[in-house]
């Protein structure tokens, strides 16, 4: 890997709370209002019966989005913040990340939603350069240690390779380890096609508050997981952290 050529690609934040409340008009523009006095610039402002979305572009190839909605998520409520191919400093998004959500909760308290959120989300995509401006031959040959004879009994030469890791997330206690259903990990590390001379990488982490088994509550865990609120930018430098320095070095130590 080579170093200082992270790039982040994107970045987003989502709450799902139980409830389903009326979005209304008057509220949803005093959502915009207490945002943007902020200092937050989302010049973009829609409504319809089910979401309100405030967005601004910024000119690049791709442009960069930032995106701050509420809506309809099947029969809950959603609040999700998004920032698409980022052209600020990752602390700003993290922070606007916050800002949105002191306006969201303003506007929308917790006991209208139905109480605290029943799952949180959280995704990152980032690429990074590799030795040799290769990404297919890095992952191929030293991440994954593929042997190029059995390769060519493919009959055709590689574009792109790319490994996906599923971790589904298990609480334990004791002898006692209970698979936590809907809490994963998801890792994708591929040939980025657009530049194949950098790697792609997209992490996926989903956080559903659940109740623990009292077999379990009763060798010291708490009766249920995700239940203190954090704030987004608290997520969100918990995946950069995983990404940039975890993966990295999962990146590194396996290419030695």
């Amino acid at each position: 890997m080579l170093p200082n050529s992270v790039a982040l690609r994107s970045t987003a934040v989502a709450f799902v709370f139980p409830a389903q409340p009326e979005l209304k008009h008057e509220e949803n523009f005093k959502f915009y209002s207490t945002l943007t006095a902020s200092g937050v610039e989302l010049p973009e402002f829609t409504q319809a019966r089910n979401q309100v979305v405030l967005r601004s572009r910024r000119p690049g190839t791709p442009p960069s989005v930032l995106q701050v909605r509420v809506d309809h998520h099947g029969p809950h409520l959603r609040f999700l913040v998004s920032d698409d191919f980022p052209s600020r400093p990752f602390e700003i998004t993290s922070e606007t990340a916050d800002l949105a959500w002191d306006a969201f909760t303003s506007v929308w308290p917790m006991e209208r939603l139905g109480g605290q959120p029943i799952l949180t989300e959280v995704k990152m995509r980032l690429t990074v350069a590799t030795e040799g401006n290769n990404a297919t031959q890095f992952l191929a040959e030293k991440t994954l240690h593929l042997d190029e004879g059995h390769l060519r009994r493919l009959g055709r030469g590689l574009q792109g390779v790319g490994l996906r890791l599923m971790s589904p997330i298990q609480i334990g206690s004791g002898v006692e380890s209970v698979p936590l259903h809907g809490a994963d990990l998801n890792l994708q590390i591929e040939t980025l096609l657009d530049d194949t001379s950098r790697l792609f990488i997209e992490a996926t982490s989903k956080w559903p508050s659940v109740a623990l088994p009292s077999t379990i509550v009763a060798q010291g865990a708490p009766s249920r997981l995700n239940f203190d609120l954090r704030k987004p930018s608290e997520y969100l430098n918990d995946m950069y952290s995983y990404t940039t320095e975890h993966v990295m070095n999962f990146l590194r130590e396996s290419s030695t």
